[in-house]
């Protein structure tokens, strides 16, 4: 029997014996049983951290401020071990009884620790709630049940301009308006349509998603929903409008960057990773803002950013998991927080200093605020990339022309034919789904899927 259990026994048993006790007794009493609480407290307490080698020197930082914070109320070992964050799922799952008492992970490794019963669900959930972004408590949640502690996000799309040749209000515009810019200018709009990760951003703008089943053996998708407010094939017409204009061009970001050295592309979308290249390009004139919103055939709509939550979880199997939450609520809350963004310029999850001065100065953390409350997680199996580009490369490849351009003195019959002259993708969209589904590359069928529905 443990010393804390032993303690508990001994308090419920001397709760029954005090009934007919007088008060100096019960003090008396009272201070046995803090003297076994006090001695439990002080007992030795081994944790072990794991953390990213590069985090390393920060986690020894914080862990030696922790210790500071709990000075004498237990004898402390916690040692810190590099083990990348990207593989903590898996060198946990190998063998959970040897694991880290404390770990950090990528949120899309939470339900699998989950499901083999690795994480510790947080003691003070509601408290959690408080500090951190709504989104980030979403991620660290699994069927409600807040399972680790937020510390911070990477990655995100974000708009890159020049702001020699294109105003903040106007990189603040839709995607079309700011064609319409590059257009006048004869400069280019870039983005990678080669890229699956970006493409996805325009059906998730949409609430259409792909997904892992519940039993974890194949995709699951809306793409084919039609009863939402945008439509699968509302967004592929967006997408050949953007296509359609001679200010965009479909590119790599290397190729961006290179075309940004001669001012050619002067506003490219892509990954937030690449804020210090494109800054060493255009100096003080680099514009940073959140991903522009995408005008569709019913409206106006908003895209969004697929963000990686880093998070720190407790082993169900430490031997002193009161411990390990105390550590890992530590290394996460708000001081420490501010510690990361200062030392590393990691991106807070905590509300108070993702607000903060210091987090709103820096115009990536400023652009992911703004859109964070309507990011995703693309949390599928490998295959359903190829259906995403090979789509965008059936747009790229043809020469779709989405609408007529026609001046006021032709013929008004020809202005109909115009208004009327749109394509029709929905004969593609179950092709596209059953692509999305299996695996496999888009293969349209042979009329392109595409029809001119002229009335």
């Amino acid at each position: 029997m443990t010393k804390k259990v032993l303690a508990l026994v001994l308090t419920t048993a001397l709760t029954f014996s005090l009934a007919g006790c007088g008060s100096t007794d019960q003090e008396q009493v009272s201070a046995n049983v803090d003297q076994q609480v006090e001695a439990t407290d002080n007992g030795p307490v081994e944790l072990t951290v794991w953390g990213s080698a590069e985090d390393s020197t920060l986690l020894k930082k914080q862990v030696d401020n922790f210790l500071k914070e709990y000075d004498g109320q237990a004898q402390f070992q916690i040692k810190v071990e590099a083990v990348e964050e990207e593989d903590c799922k898996d060198a946990v799952l190998s063998d959970m009884s040897k694991a880290a008492d404390v770990f950090i992970f990528r949120n899309k490794q939470l339900a699998p620790l989950v499901a083999a019963g690795a994480l510790s669900a947080v003691q003070v959930p509601d408290m959690v709630e408080l500090e951190v972004s709504a989104k980030a408590f979403e991620r660290a949640s699994f069927q409600k049940e807040l399972y680790a502690y937020p510390m911070a996000t990477e990655g995100g799309y974000v708009l890159f301009f020049n702001k020699e040749f294109v105003t903040a209000q106007e990189a603040g515009g839709s995607i079309d308006s700011i064609l319409y810019k590059t257009e006048t200018l004869e400069k280019l709009y870039a983005m990678d349509l080669s890229d699956p990760e970006l493409i996805y951003h325009f059906w998730a703008g949409g609430d259409l998603y792909i997904r892992v089943s519940e039993d974890g053996t194949h995709n699951e998708s809306t793409f084919n929903h039609m009863g939402g407010t945008y439509h699968c094939d509302y967004i592929m017409q967006g997408l050949v409008d953007v296509d359609y204009s001679t200010g965009f061009a479909s590119m790599t970001v290397e190729e961006a960057l290179e075309a940004a050295k001669t001012d050619d592309v002067v506003v490219f979308l892509a990954d937030s990773e690449w804020y210090d290249e494109i800054k060493a390009i255009w100096g003080d004139n680099c514009g940073v803002t959140k991903i522009p919103p995408l005008i569709v055939q019913n409206g106006q709509m908003n895209l969004s950013t697929e963000l990686d939550y880093r998070m720190v979880g407790v082993n169900a199997y430490s031997d002193h998991v009161d411990w390990a939450h105390k550590l890992a609520s530590y290394l996460t809350n708000e001081e420490s927080q501010k510690l990361r963004l200062k030392e590393n310029g990691d991106r807070p999850c905590n509300k108070a200093v993702a607000s903060s001065t210091e987090a709103t100065s820096d115009p990536i953390i400023k652009a992911i605020n703004a859109i964070e409350g309507k990011s995703f997680v693309i949390d599928a199996l490998p295959g359903y990339e190829k259906a995403l580009v090979g789509l965008a490369q059936w747009i790229l490849e043809n020469d779709f022309e989405p609408y007529e351009d026609l001046s006021d003195e032709e013929s008004g019959e020809l202005i109909i034919e115009a208004a009327d002259r749109v394509y029709n993708f929905k004969p593609i969209v179950p092709i596209f789904q059953e692509a999305i589904l299996n695996g496999t590359a888009f293969e349209p069928i042979e009329d392109k899927g595409v029809s001119a529905n002229v009335q």
